[in-house]
């Protein structure tokens, strides 16, 4: 019976895809209701560990039960898989007063709670895995993951650097689950990410979005450039003061049209964008949506499902579920190289940032960590991997 549970979320999945031109008959919450009334983990002292932490993951788990009944509708619901459409975020009378809109605080909201409902379902996957459901605690983990991807629809670049965050916490920690499944569910679970990560929205579409949300803003923004003077150098605001509406959007859409250019390139041939005679308020845009930093984000969070997905194929493979040839066909992109990922002595592998093979030779963990109080460097006790763009080596499938 557990073994079906990933075969359901294909199919499930697989129908969404298909029929998300549909109209629904029975709406599920959108995603700002659906985890609007996430309930937070809580705990008074010094953070828990070991028992005690899974008591207190167990309670809050069991608090948000209706919570999660609800959002798992919500992740069900067909017509939620599209992009949204394009928005006007604020308005003259809140950039005069320096205030947020009222969507503006909504969307907010929204994303720290989306992140915060991405641990919850992590708890519960502790307490699942606790209780003996591997097939279980996996699930909890492929619904974050599925969390994420409707965060990515909301269509726009900050809500597409919350979804990498909710990714992220999908795959932490994932190695206990997955050396309890047997070949049959590591399969599946494989079959059910993959049915997630291709129905995902694109670097393009997001830019898409991101572009038409802000040429409808300029109709906001533009009357009110003088409110955005003060956030330019001085020696800047003549030059933007000058500057027609029209100007600006054909900057806007020379802009969107590089960064989604670029990044449909692997991260190993990122290259900064440099374009010519740009007004100072697009080029902001620049310094943030096409920084080398946003896209090493992205590429370490793809990483982290494409190694889950590596480990739980060579699971299946092991225990004969398929054979060595459906192994390498099925095996995932590295998204920090331009192929597929490297085996080395049946280690599943990525280049990591720096784009060189090492031969399956891991990155460093950190050892030591600057400690503001004492303004020195200090050990740290459970030293780990962690991936930064500077990174030298490789990193290793779980």
């Amino acid at each position: 019976m557990k073994k079906s549970v990933f075969a359901l979320l294909n199919c499930g999945i697989l129908l969404c895809v298909s029929c998300a031109s549909l109209p629904a008959q029975n709406a599920a919450p959108s995603l700002p209701e659906a985890v609007e009334n996430v309930r937070v983990f809580e705990w008074k002292g010094k953070y828990p560990t070991g028992a005690e932490l899974l008591k207190l993951e167990r309670e809050n788990v069991a608090q948000n039960a209706e919570f999660l009944a609800k959002l798992r509708q919500t992740l069900a619901e067909e017509s939620l898989y599209q992009m949204a459409a394009p928005r006007v975020f604020t308005s003259r009378e809140t950039i005069e007063k320096g205030e947020l809109s009222p969507l503006e605080k909504q969307d907010w909201e929204t994303r720290t709670k989306t992140r915060e409902t991405a641990r919850l379902l992590r708890r519960e996957s502790n307490v699942r895995l606790a209780d003996g459901d591997a097939v279980g605690a996996m699930q909890s983990r492929i619904d974050a993951f599925r969390l994420a991807q409707l965060m990515a629809f909301q269509g726009h670049f900050v809500s597409s650097l919350v979804a990498n965050a909710v990714e992220a916490i999908a795959w932490s920690e994932i190695e206990p689950i997955l050396s309890k499944l047997d070949g049959a569910q590591a399969l599946e679970a494989f079959r059910a990410i993959e049915t997630v990560r291709k129905s995902e929205p694109t670097w393009a579409q997001i830019m898409e979005n991101e572009k038409q949300s802000s040429l409808l803003q300029l109709d906001v923004y533009h009357p009110n450039r003088e409110t955005f003077l003060q956030y330019l150098e001085p020696k800047d605001r003549p030059k933007f003061a000058q500057i027609s509406k029209e100007q600006i959007a054909q900057n806007y859409v020379r802009l969107f049209d590089a960064i989604s250019a670029q990044g449909e390139k692997p991260y190993a041939q990122w290259q900064p964008i440099r374009l010519e005679n740009l007004d100072p308020f697009t080029e902001i845009s620049v310094e943030t949506m096409s920084a080398k930093g946003t896209f090493f984000l992205r590429a370490r969070t793809q990483n982290h499902t494409a190694l889950t997905q590596a480990a739980l194929l060579q699971r299946a493979k092991n225990a004969g579920a398929i054979s060595d040839e459906e192994f390498q066909k099925l095996l995932p992109l590295d998204p920090f190289g331009t192929g597929k990922l490297r085996i080395k002595s049946e280690k599943i592998y990525s280049v990591g940032p720096d784009g060189k093979d090492d031969g399956a030779t891991a990155i460093a963990p950190k050892r030591f960590d600057f400690d503001a109080a004492s303004g020195r460097f200090v050990r740290i006790k459970n030293p780990r991997v962690v991936v930064t763009m500077d990174s030298k080596g490789d990193i290793l499938a779980p």
